[in-house]
Formats: C-alpha cells, sequence, structure tokens
C-alpha cells in the first residue's frame, strides 16, 4: 500500500510504502508494538511532478491519503449513543454552526463515539474534499480512504501527543479528538484531562518556553508515527463514494420534501378526479330521471344529448328557444337536487311543475333561476301528501 502525506501549504509531500501483509502478520504476534510500521520512514518530494516521479518505480495501485488536520475543524462533546441517534445526521452538521464562519451545508462531517459518552465531530469544507480527490486523480492510482493526518500520531493512556513536525503543530488528544496548536503557551494550559504529555520533533524556542512553563509530565521521543488500521472502514474516512461526491443533507431533504409534495398532489388529483367522476355519474342519473319524467314514452336511454336534441328537433325557432331554456334550467334544479315532475314549452314560457319538501324551497328555486338571468315566477302551489307541488314559468 502506498500512504501519501498532503503537506500544509508549500511544504514538501511526504510518502511511504508499507508491506501491509507483513504488518498484520506482525501485529497479530506483537499486538502491543507500535514500531513496525515505521520500519519503512517517510520519503520527501518537493512537489507534485517529483511524487509522481518517485513513486511511479514502486508500482503500487492502491493509495491511501492523509490530508493536513489544520484544514478540518474539530469538535467533542458529551453525548450518548442513544443521543447521537436521536439527533441524526444533520443534527450533528448545526452542532458546528457557532463555529464556522460559513455554512455548514458546505461541511463534509464525520463524526464517532468514544467510549460510551463522547461524541468526536471533524468537518472539512467540501470544496477542500473536491481538491484533494482531484489532486489525486491525476495519478494513476486507487485512492482507498482520505483521512486527516492526526490519526498518525501514536496513543499512550492518558496522555496527548504533540507532533512538531510541520508547519502547524498537532496535539492528539485521545483516538478520535485532535486540536491545531499553533500557541502552546494557550493550549497547553487547558490540557484538564491528561495526565502527561509526549512530544515528538524537535521544538523551536518559544515552543520549548511553552513546554517549560507547562506543569505536564512531557516526555521526548524520535518523530515516529504510525498508521491507523482498517483506513478504508474508518469513521473519519472523507472519501466520497464510487458514485462521487455524497450528496448534501440539505439536498436529501429537499428532494424528498419535493418527493412527498408530489405524492401529496398525485393522491390530491386522484381523490379531485374520483370526486369529480361521483357528481358527474350523479348528474348523469339525475339528467337521465328528467328525461324519463319529461318524455315517459321513452323509458331507453341510449344517447340522453341525442335523444332529447331527436325530441326538440324541429327546424324551427320555437325548438331551438326551448333547448337553450332547458339548458340554462337543467344546471340550476340539478344545483337546488329537485326534479321538475313534467315540462311544457308554448309561447317562448317554460312551464316546470316541480314537486319540492315546502313552499321555501320553491321559492329559493325561482330566485336561482332570476340570479341566472332569467324572468321567473312561481305560480299555484298545491300540496301532496307531505310535499308541495308547484308550477314555475321561466322566460328568458
Amino acid at each position: 500500500m502506498l500512504y501519501v502525506w498532503i503537506p500544509e501549504g508549500n511544504a514538501a509531500w511526504r510518502w511511504r510504502v508499507v508491506d501491509d501483509h507483513k504488518t498484520k502478520d506482525h501485529k497479530a504476534k506483537h499486538p502491543q508494538d507500535q514500531t513496525q510500521t515505521n520500519t519503512t520512514l517517510w520519503q520527501s518530494a518537493e512537489n507534485w511532478e517529483a511524487l509522481l516521479q518517485a513513486t511511479q518505480a514502486e508500482q503500487q495501485r492502491e493509495v491511501t491519503v492523509f490530508f493536513p488536520t489544520a484544514s478540518a475543524q474539530l469538535l467533542q462533546r458529551p453525548m450518548s449513543r442513544a443521543q447521537r441517534r436521536q439527533l441524526g445526521d444533520q443534527g450533528v452538521r448545526y452542532l458546528l454552526e457557532e463555529y464556522t464562519l460559513g455554512s455548514v451545508e458546505q461541511l463534509d462531517v464525520r463524526d464517532q463515539i468514544i467510549g460510551e459518552d463522547q461524541l468526536s465531530i471533524v468537518a472539512v469544507p467540501s470544496s477542500h474534499i473536491a481538491q484533494y480527490v482531484h489532486a489525486m486523480a491525476l495519478g494513476s492510482w486507487q485512492v482507498q480512504a482520505l483521512l486527516p493526518d492526526f490519526l498518525l500520531l501514536p496513543l499512550y493512556e492518558q496522555r496527548a501527543t504533540l507532533w512538531l513536525g510541520q508547519q502547524t503543530p498537532i496535539l492528539r488528544l485521545n483516538a478520535a479528538t485532535a486540536l491545531s496548536a499553533e500557541d502552546l503557551s494557550v493550549v497547553l494550559p487547558r490540557l484538564t484531562t491528561v495526565t502527561g504529555l509526549t512530544v515528538l520533533g524537535q521544538p523551536n524556542p518559544q515552543q520549548q518556553a511553552a513546554l517549560d512553563q507547562s506543569d505536564l509530565p512531557i516526555e521526548y521521543l524520535d518523530q515516529h508515527l504510525i498508521l491507523p488500521e482498517q483506513t478504508t472502514r474508518h469513521p473519519f474516512n472523507f472519501l466520497p463514494k464510487a458514485k462521487g461526491v455524497q450528496l448534501s443533507p440539505y439536498w436529501k431533504v429537499l428532494a424528498a420534501s419535493v418527493l412527498l409534495a408530489v405524492l401529496v398532489q398525485v393522491i390530491h388529483d386522484g381523490l379531485t378526479a374520483w370526486r369529480y367522476q361521483q357528481v358527474a355519474n350523479a348528474t348523469q342519473q339525475q339528467a337521465e330521471q328528467q328525461f324519463r319524467q319529461w318524455f315517459p314514452d321513452e323509458q331507453r336511454i341510449i344517447n340522453l344529448r341525442r335523444q332529447m336534441e331527436g325530441r326538440l328537433q324541429g327546424g324551427n325557432e320555437q325548438d331551438v328557444m326551448a333547448l337553450m331554456l332547458i339548458g340554462r334550467v337543467g344546471p340550476v334544479l340539478q344545483q337546488a337536487q329537485l326534479v321538475a315532475q313534467s315540462v311544457r314549452y308554448r309561447d317562448e314560457v317554460l312551464e316546470l311543475n316541480v314537486v319540492a319538501n315546502h313552499l321555501s324551497a320553491l321559492e329559493e328555486l325561482k330566485n336561482q333561476f332570476n340570479q341566472q338571468g332569467l324572468n321567473a315566477e312561481l305560480g299555484s302551489v298545491n300540496p301532496v301528501g307531505s310535499e308541495v307541488a308547484g308550477l314555475i314559468r321561466v322566460r328568458p
């Protein structure tokens, strides 16, 4: 496996090749030994072209890439696994809102529960991840993982590890949390949860002064680093999926909302169409019933419109006027849910014999005709059992 370490700023690239099979065998026999991964030292390349030339002879297809922790936002919060599940990915993202200048939607976010009650979050601008992926695509490699470089620092029980081998010092606090320790005089006094400090590398005078003023027991070691295990399945692997950069949670929520809106609209249209069909069926039944009452000698209805036109078809102006009046009167009767027991047209007057539950219903029907621009009047009204039958005359 080829390991490439992206530099911070204009520093040199670093790379190394490790036989992962030998490393796994050694760790199986010596699980406490962290030195085996360092038998091959990191090598330097001044720039990208030099890196390509230096690694070409190694003929390594798979590569794990480490990017600068200084480009990431790291946060640790007390939180149980149950609370994490309840919060959700979008909730974890918005925990970073008060620590980020831009929109949290522009961040790639990874998180991990440490122990039982500590949530560690690492967030990197999506634009940075895209730049790293684009740069690695220029080489003839298959990128397996894209990880923050603080994972290279060794861990010591209840001790923090300070790495001084690059532009911005890295202070690793535990398995999933680190700090960019630019000013040690500010950072070291805040280390209240560690009992000691392991320093890797040679401090400059300013850094040495801050270390001398610290109350922590300090141990200085050589600049040896470790390689994290299971890099491809690591919770902080920022490598996008094979299909491309992962869709932002914002767009996922938006897509779900659009899908829900479309589904609701489809259901609404379906119910509306069903309701209109029910109304159309009821109107058709009422129209056929009205036709049979007007023309009792023709009970078989095949095409109601043509049969109605045939009844009134005489080619003269009187029939045309009658048909026009019926066309305007019919919808009013249907809306009032009343039926004309008989209909007769003479002298430009359409006479309707309508049966209703009470006299006020006939008065209301007359008023509705008038509201439609017709000239309607209520004639004689006679009781018919518990109902009343009235004669309504309608003129255009």
